[in-house]
């Protein structure tokens, strides 16, 4: 019993720290998606409209924040991302 409960808590202990550390790590700010699918974070830039990769277009630093657009190279769908950077 001791040890169904510590492998439990530990399992438990393991997720809560992963989902921790997702959350903290992304700083991007989807201000304009017409969508409203659109992922833009540190390791995926998928559009929500068809799933298509979303390449950078131009950006402008305003304050601790990093304007960005980001256009999909499939279908075109384009949104506007602020990046937090202090």
């Amino acid at each position: 019993m001791k040890k169904k409960i510590f492998f439990i808590s530990a399992l438990l202990m393991i997720v809560a720290m992963g989902t921790g550390i997702l959350a903290g790590r992304s700083n991007y700010i989807i201000k304009h998606d017409s969508c409203g699918r659109c992922v833009i974070d540190d390791t995926n830039r998928q559009c929500g409209k068809c799933g298509g990769f979303m390449e950078g277009n131009k950006s402008v630093v305003e304050g601790n924040y990093i304007k960005g657009s980001f256009t999909c190279n499939d279908c075109g769908h384009s949104i506007i991302v602020w990046i937090k950077y202090k």
